[in-house]
């Protein structure tokens, strides 16, 4: 499987590209919250392809593992993963998996209306269930603990995890409020007749 830096970077790496097309959705005046509100599922659905594609090529196996469902790669290949051979956990599969997961949860609570407001809120809830779907699943992986049952890169899922929650917390509760001061700004003020002076 790859190193750490390879985990630590692709979570990384995600949230730097939503925080870059929040950025440039800013600078274009295009309403970023509906953007997030619809990419949530697209961007979950691309990363689970990712990983499961990875199942093809033999790469992003886990520790070794001598269950039912390990997964070896045998013959020439050509294989990506180190050691390719070894039944190993499916890690890439379990990611995969989990975070197609988090896609049927969101379209639930968007269904029951949870979800529905255009705020973004959807989209950082998804990246946090597939961060927490990361974390647990980076227990498998082949590279070294840093703390508890973590490595580097399942602490990074865990610290986006956090991150993600606080911040649909935080739009969910000021976004709303904002978009009604700036509906109420927007609203013309009539004078009330019984204090209008007479023509």
């Amino acid at each position: 499987m790859a190193g750490s830096g390879t985990h630590y970077s692709c979570g990384l790496g995600v949230v730097l590209a939503l925080v870059t097309g929040w950025i440039v959705a800013t600078l274009l005046g295009a309403p970023s919250g509906a953007w997030a509100h619809t990419l949530a599922v697209p961007l979950l659905v691309a990363i689970a392809g990712g990983k499961l594609a990875m199942a093809l090529s033999g790469s992003g196996q886990g520790r070794p593992f001598d269950g039912a469902w390990a997964t070896a790669y045998v013959g020439a290949g050509p294989w990506l993963g180190p050691a390719s051979g070894l039944p190993s956990h499916p890690a890439q599969v379990y990611e995969g998996i989990g975070t197609l997961l988090i896609v049927v949860l969101l379209a639930v609570a968007t269904t029951i209306g949870a979800l529905r407001t255009m705020t973004g809120a959807r989209l950082l809830v998804g990246l946090a269930g597939w961060a927490i779907v990361r974390t647990i699943v980076s227990t498998t992986w082949r590279d070294p603990v840093v703390s508890g049952p973590l490595p580097m890169g399942g602490i990074v899922a865990a610290v986006i995890a956090v991150g993600a929650i606080a911040g649909a917390v935080a739009v969910s509760a000021w976004l709303p409020r904002r978009v009604r001061a700036r509906e109420e700004a927007a609203r013309p003020v009539w004078p009330d007749p019984e204090t209008r002076p007479p023509f």
